[in-house]
């Protein structure tokens, strides 16, 4: 048994020296044919084949778009109209992710030839698909489709741009899942940038923990973040899973992260409150001696939380509890009575059992004493 497990072992990473050998050897001629390409175009500056394939040469080389940029732009001096050269160039731009820039030359092609065509508006879509614009990318891919309906990149991209928006599990699945095999095909269809990538991922993990397969989950937020570090979403299902496990420290790094500088606006209302409730706890429970929080600084984190428009019941109930143990009871009472409000509106690790006493119980109990008490003083 074990000889045949070796065997299988020994085949397999003999396949991928064999590739690898095959890889490097593909590039060594390719650098050769470059090389003899750079020498011809010295002698014929003019010739387009000879600009052509040094164009899609370097296209096929990690790290060197600023070249296919460099010679589609010779191209194009030459032939203005050139569909190939003016594609890469889009291409190439699009690879560094100056997609401003791809949609100012997109633009000025389309006023150059007065009619626009489906590469046009598909590239245009894609490029602001990548800055994030995906409704206004939705109607340059709508536009491309009525242009082209049957050219399948057109297809896909609208078919996956739909799925992204409507956030539709069943229509969702279906194009994550041919992402996913285009990208394992190799073929980026220009819009996955690494932070596309990302997204991609998180929403496949997304789907699988709506399935109920949470543990496979796990493995494409990990992706997702390796991919992009600071994507918000998947910064915020860690941060939720650990602030559910207790793990309070490691809940607040996801959070924070996910309203770093790359995610300014991101749901920042909802992850303030998120904070705040690991806050909270920390100061309670003082589960970790590493990290001490006073009363005090939870008080501010909660605060803070309401301020920038969080409307978890939970922060408002903890708000008023710690208001309550100073002696602010009439003030503590409005934060009872916000929390009763909003008790649903929270995500389900707000609603968790709170000192054994369910959410529900937690806020009609306090409610009802602050409430006693007052009536009590008032009748003094």
């Amino acid at each position: 048994m074990n000889f045949f497990k070796i065997l299988r072992v020994s085949l397999f990473l003999l396949v991928c020296i064999v590739l690898q050998i095959e890889y490097i050897q593909v590039i060594a001629q390719n650098n050769v044919l470059i090389n003899q390409l750079e020498e011809r175009n010295k002698n014929e500056p003019s010739n387009l084949d000879i600009i052509i394939q040094l164009a899609k040469l370097y296209y096929d080389i990690d790290g060197m778009m600023h070249n296919v940029i460099f010679y589609a732009d010779k191209g194009l001096k030459i032939d203005p109209g050139n569909n190939i050269l003016y594609d890469l160039k889009i291409k190439g731009l699009m690879n560094i992710e100056e997609n401003n820039k791809a949609i100012s030359f997109i633009n000025s092609n389309i006023r150059r030839k007065g009619t626009p065509s489906s590469l046009d508006i598909l590239r245009r879509g894609q490029c602001k698909f990548n800055l994030g614009n995906k409704t206004m990318a939705l109607e340059d891919f709508q536009y491309a489709y009525s242009l082209d309906p049957k050219n399948t990149e057109i297809q896909f991209a609208l078919g996956y741009t739909k799925a992204i928006i409507a956030d539709d599990k069943n229509f969702s699945n279906k194009y994550i899942d041919m992402a996913l095999e285009k990208i394992k095909s190799g073929d980026s269809t220009l819009f996955f940038n690494k932070n596309n990538l990302a997204d991609i991922y998180y929403r496949k993990a997304l789907n699988l923990e709506r399935e109920g397969n949470k543990d496979v989950a796990v493995k494409y937020i990990e992706k997702s973040l390796e991919l992009n570090p600071y994507n918000p979403d998947s910064n915020i299902w860690n941060g939720r899973r650990d602030l559910l496990a207790h793990r309070y420290q490691s809940a607040i790094y996801y959070f924070e992260n996910a309203i770093s500088e790359q995610n300014r606006a991101y749901k920042r209302s909802d992850i303030m409150g998120y904070i705040a409730l690991c806050k909270y706890y920390i100061a309670i429970y003082r589960q970790d001696r590493s990290y001490k929080l006073s009363k005090d600084e939870a008080y501010s984190a909660l605060m803070s939380a309401v301020n920038s428009g969080n409307r978890f019941g939970a922060v408002y109930l903890f708000l008023g509890r710690l208001i309550y143990e100073k002696g602010g009871v009439k003030e503590a009472a409005d934060f009872f009575a916000k929390a009763i409000d909003n008790e649903y509106n929270e995500h389900e690790q707000s609603k968790e059992a709170v000192d054994g006493w369910s959410f529900h119980t937690f806020i009609s109990y306090y409610y009802s004493d602050a409430l006693n008490y007052l009536e009590y003083n008032e009748e003094k």
